[in-house]
Order: C-alpha cells, then structure tokens, then sequence
C-alpha cells in the first residue's frame, strides 16, 4: 500500500500514524492519572470520614456512660490514667495526683483528679491531653490546665491539671 505513495504522501501517512500513536498513548496516560488522582483524594475522604466516626462513637461512649450511671470508679480511672503517664514518661517521683468529689447539678457526681508534674515538656503533656480528650483513652474531660516554664533555658516546664469525670448520682 506505502509503495503506490510518493515521498510526500508516505510521510503525511507516517507522520499521521506516529501522531495517533502519541495522541492515543497521551490519552490513555492522561486517563490513568487522572483516576489514580481521583481514587487518592477519594480514599483520604474515606479516611477522614473513618477518624469523625470514631470521634462520634467515643463521644457517644463518653455520655452514653454518664446518661446511664456506667461511669468508671476511682481505681479504673487511676489505673488509665497510670497507663497514659507511664505511655509519655510523666510518671514518676514528680508527678503528684490529688482525687476530690463534688455534685453539681444536684444529680451528677464530679469525680476530680488534680495532676501536678514538675520539669515535664509540654510535647508529652500535648500528648496525654489528646488521649484523654479527643482518643477518650479515660473517660474524662481536662477540665483545667497551666503551665510555667520550671528553668530558664531548659524547655522543661511544671504542670498542673485537672481531668474531671461525671457519673449520675443512684436514687
């Protein structure tokens, strides 16, 4: 079929052939990307939606317990507690923790845990209070939190906080 052409038409023919080649191969790659672009801002869409459901659900769990008196005594919150100070090295000889009750609302119990830590960094501080409010790791809200810087040039700094339980009070 190429050997009836001339010169000329030979090379429109090759030229047209090479450039439906590109254009079909530009094409297909143009595709691909394009999905696997899709399918990535889709599976982080995925995985933001999977970290709000878990969200809910703790926070449904959190009132869920306060609505129907499951609240946790005062050795279970301590021992989670213990666990996520130990978890960030927070734990030691000087970390105090001081526990009171009160009733508020005259149908709620609010059971209290002050925590003074001395020469902690706040990077590990962050971290528990994130366990605690947003991982719900205690079933427990910071109710109170300061900070002072402990020596000048050490980025060491003493804490106080306090982590505040509810539970209904039995009739």
């Amino acid at each position: 079929m190429l050997n009836k052409l001339n010169e000329r038409e030979k090379l429109m023919v090759i030229g047209a052939g090479v450039f439906l080649i590109v254009f079909f191969l530009g094409f297909i790659f143009y595709t691909i990307i394009t999905r696997r672009n899709d399918l990535t801002e889709e599976i982080s869409g995925y995985r933001s939606d999977l970290n709000q459901l878990d969200t809910i659900i703790k926070k449904y769990n959190y009132y869920k317990a306060i609505k129907s008196n499951d609240a946790e005594d005062t050795s279970k919150v301590y021992a989670k507690l213990d666990t996520v100070l130990t978890r960030y090295g927070l734990k030691g000889d000087r970390t105090t923790l001081k526990d009171f009750q009160s009733v508020t609302q005259k149908e709620f119990n609010k059971f209290t845990i002050e925590i003074n830590m001395k020469q902690v960094r706040l990077n590990d501080v962050f971290k528990m209070i994130y366990d605690i409010e947003v991982n719900k790791e205690i079933n427990s809200k910071v109710d109170y939190f300061t900070f002072v810087k402990a020596l000048a040039g050490k980025e060491e700094y003493d804490v106080v906080m306090k982590i505040s339980s509810y539970s209904r009070i039995k009739k």
